[in-house]
């Protein structure tokens, strides 16, 4: 079974093969992650301290510190249930970064889990407030695995239109992905004598980013002076090691009701720097870019279409040109269609990088379910 949607998490919470305590909001594939306790690392829990809140209100979190934290929700699975954590993108476009760091509750669902889950904490070079409740994250549960879409797939969908991806006005019906060709990355459709070395669709970079100012952030209260926004070059803007900036695909991203896009590093360890065409040998240039490791997750249309915007934290000088190379989008099965309940993104619609949108959280009370548990 593939990754649940609202309605199949209501089902499964019905039979009482899952249950969520302290639930908030569930949307159409994914339910929000609030932070209770900020913990230092350690490797047994009961070796983790609790960082204490300042003037009692809040955590600070910055650049070079990692951190975890407790979920307030307290999750009982049934075996064959399993999840993943990620950062919600109204955080994730602030730097800040969390996932899952238990692996009980992401790798083993043969025994179920029950408890509170043990999450990463760090920013992309950003120094950022965060208070006790709020909804760093976001969950997605599936039973077995999480199912991507293999290349044949993903290709039939752009032809299908179930996948439409436009670029410029001009719609994108082949399947774009790096190959390895004589130790040479060369990046094209069905290239001859290639080896593929991914199974995503490459995306390009929209000329307008909105570079981090390293004014502190308070995502609650909302300055626009934490970030300027800025034109790239044709021949490409050098970018200082150590920034933060948003950028966006060039690409406006419309996904069926059938699946979820995952977002991911173009060629993860390779290639950013200097970028000056499409072949680059791996060996040459190491990445120098780390992009959109926050908030992964797409959601089928209606909820969202439009262009994805991306987190980049630069770990050397690099040089980004518009039109380069340096996200991938992958697609995931759901176990069934997402049925649309009138639900939209905040980002739907976005045609550039946009900031973050943590202040429009309402107060949320607990979760009242549409149903009487089984």
């Amino acid at each position: 079974m593939p990754i649940l949607t609202k309605n199949d998490l209501h089902a499964a919470m019905y039979l009482g093969l899952v249950e969520i305590e302290d639930i908030t909001d569930i949307s159409a594939t994914s339910f929000d992650i609030r932070i209770d306790k900020l913990l230092t690392p350690a490797m047994e829990r009961k070796d983790m301290e609790e960082v204490p809140l300042i003037d009692g209100e809040y955590w600070i979190v910055g650049p070079e510190k990692h951190f975890l934290f407790e979920t307030v929700e307290t999750f009982h699975l049934a075996p064959g249930f399993h999840g993943k954590i990620n950062s919600r993108s109204s955080w994730a476009r602030y730097g800040v970064a969390s996932r899952e760091a238990d692996d009980e509750f992401s790798m083993d669902s043969r025994k179920g889990f029950h408890g509170k889950v043990i999450c990463s904490l760090n920013t992309l070079g950003t120094t950022v407030k965060i208070r006790p409740g709020d909804s760093l994250a976001q969950a997605h549960l599936a039973y077995n695995q999480f199912i991507p879409l293999m290349d044949s797939e993903l290709e039939k969908a752009l032809k299908d239109g179930r996948l439409e991806i436009n670029r410029r006005g001009k719609r994108i019906k082949k399947l774009v992905q790096p190959y390895m060709v004589d130790g040479k990355m060369v990046v094209g459709h069905n290239v001859k004598g290639g080896r593929p070395m991914n199974g995503g669709l490459t995306l390009t970079t929209d000329p307008t980013i909105k570079v981090y100012t390293g004014k502190p952030i308070d995502p609650h209260n909302p300055d626009p002076s934490c970030f300027e926004e800025r034109r790239l070059a044709n021949r490409g803007t050098r970018i200082k090691m150590g920034t933060f900036f948003l950028s966006a695909s060039a690409e406006e991203i419309k996904i069926d009701r059938h699946y979820i896009g995952w977002v991911d590093e173009f060629n993860k360890l390779l290639v950013t720097s200097g970028y000056h065409g499409p072949f680059i040998h791996p060996d040459e240039r190491p990445s120098y870019l780390q992009t959109h490791s926050c908030a992964p997750k797409i959601d089928p249309y209606p909820r969202f279409h439009g262009k994805i915007t991306f987190e980049n934290l630069t770990l050397d000088d690099v040089i980004i040109k518009p039109g380069q190379r340096i996200t991938e989008i992958y697609l995931f099965h759901l176990n069934n269609p997402y049925l649309s309940d009138d639900e939209v993104s905040r980002y739907k619609g976005q045609k550039k990088a946009m900031r973050g949108r943590a202040h429009l959280d309402a107060k949320i009370q607990q979760l009242e379910l549409p149903f009487k548990k089984k």
